[in-house]
């Protein structure tokens, strides 16, 4: 047998080339952790914070110049393009930067906008406040169901596409309530009771009696204005039962006129 048959025999020969530890690699083979390329850090490169993904966001870390710094999340990370593109799509770092947009303004036109069209937009949304304040007490005063202002408000944009006072309304059921509860029923209480400093009144109380697991008492007030021949009726207060033993006032249900 001569020596190249031996050299093809004998796979330790070291006439024999080894495959490179990068074509096993590419091919799928397995190789051997000592055999395998270290992982080679990167340093954090001053030229990632002028990219348009990373300039808002992204700084070094004093510290570790392997490190890098998000300015929003308060997290360093490793200084690799590849852990800064997961970051820049993860959901709490998207969330903040959606948050930070939506905030920004043009602090300019401030300052150049004209002074008639500043009032003219001032004039504008005391109109779109008045309607809306106006429609809540249409839906208390007739008992109607607040699911309405749902629908409404959007057929009436519809309706009168020509009306800026009326394509401004931005008003649904949450908002009706909370301006019948904060807007009319505060300023009602309040009207009534500068009158009842005036006049002799006198304050009638009574409990629910429904099988509910949450009992309400109210409170009326009966009294005869100066202006007017005839006693009336109101509405003062709606509240939890359990808020007078306590004394708390922040459980208030609602605040209306009769």
């Amino acid at each position: 047998m001569d020596n190249g048959e031996s050299n093809i025999d004998n796979p330790d020969s070291g006439s024999r080339q080894n495959t490179p530890t990068k074509t096993k690699l590419k091919r799928g083979s397995e190789v051997s952790k000592k055999d395998k390329p270290k992982h080679r850090s990167q340093k954090f490169r001053n030229e990632w914070t002028k990219s348009e993904d990373f300039e808002h966001w992204i700084a070094p870390v004093p510290q570790d110049e392997y490190k890098a710094f998000c300015k929003f999340c308060k997290v360093p990370m490793v200084a690799e393009m590849s852990v800064f593109k997961s970051h820049n799509i993860g959901k709490k770092h998207s969330q903040l930067m959606n948050g930070i947009k939506t905030k920004r303004q043009p602090l300019m036109s401030c300052f150049t906008t004209p002074q008639v069209e500043v009032e003219a937009n001032i004039k504008k949304k005391e109109k779109i406040s008045v309607a809306e304040i106006r429609l809540a007490a249409f839906f208390a005063e007739l008992n109607i169901s607040f699911l309405t202002s749902d629908h409404l408000i959007d057929l009436l944009k519809e309706t009168f596409d020509d009306s800026e006072t009326i394509q401004g309304l931005n008003m649904k059921r949450t908002k009706t309530t909370a301006i019948i509860k904060n807007v009319i029923g505060a300023s009602q209480k309040e009207e009534l009771a500068n009158k009842l400093k005036i006049c002799k009144f006198s304050i009638m109380t009574d409990e629910s009696t429904d099988i509910g697991t949450i009992k309400t008492s109210c409170i009326c007030i009966c009294t005869q204005p100066i202006d007017q021949d005839v006693l009336t009726v109101k509405l003062l207060v709606i509240r939890r039962r359990d808020d007078f033993l306590h004394n708390n006032t922040d459980n208030q249900l609602a605040v209306s006129t009769l």
